[in-house]
């Protein structure tokens, strides 16, 4: 089943790409930013969703929220580390609220320990730690990374 927030998720990716906005392949850092977006259906409002990154010192948030009045909400956070193109999850937080219905998912990371520490409707887990892993919005932000590092090796490789 399909989380509302990946539905959400997907949905303000759908529009930021068929409204033609695309990040610049010209910048090959992390950049801060912010995007809002409205979900219309006909000629509608319906809901509304946010997407933010910031940045203090070494330490990086990137927030998706959204709201669909009287149906629901979703807000996911997610602090991590950027270092060397490479995105290292830190925390991750997930909020929602269909209807009546509300969950909430955490996650810490703890590379020293080697675990990751997992909580859902008050069922706690601890998973062994694996290099690379990311949570669901640290993969949009390195893939991301690896495709504006990939078209800067194209551009590279092309002009020889």
């Amino acid at each position: 089943m399909i989380s509302f927030s990946a539905v959400m998720r997907a949905t303000a990716l759908t529009t930021l790409t068929a409204a033609g906005v695309t990040f610049s392949a010209s910048s090959y850092a992390l950049v801060p930013f912010e995007a809002t977006y409205q979900f219309s259906y006909g000629n509608k409002n319906v809901g509304n969703a946010t997407r933010k990154l910031t940045q203090q010192g070494n330490q990086w948030q990137y927030q998706f929220s959204s709201r669909i009045p009287v149906l629901g909400s979703a807000t996911e956070t997610s602090k991590f580390s950027f270092k060397n193109g490479q995105i290292q999850s830190q925390s991750y937080l997930r909020q929602t609220k269909i209807l009546l219905r509300s969950d909430t998912v955490t996650m810490n990371f703890k590379p020293q320990q080697k675990t990751i520490s997992t909580s859902r409707k008050g069922t706690q887990r601890t998973l062994v730690w694996q290099n690379g892993v990311l949570d669901d919005l640290n993969a949009e932000l390195q893939v991301r990374e690896d495709l504006k590092r990939w078209f800067k090796i194209q551009i590279y490789y092309c002009r020889l």
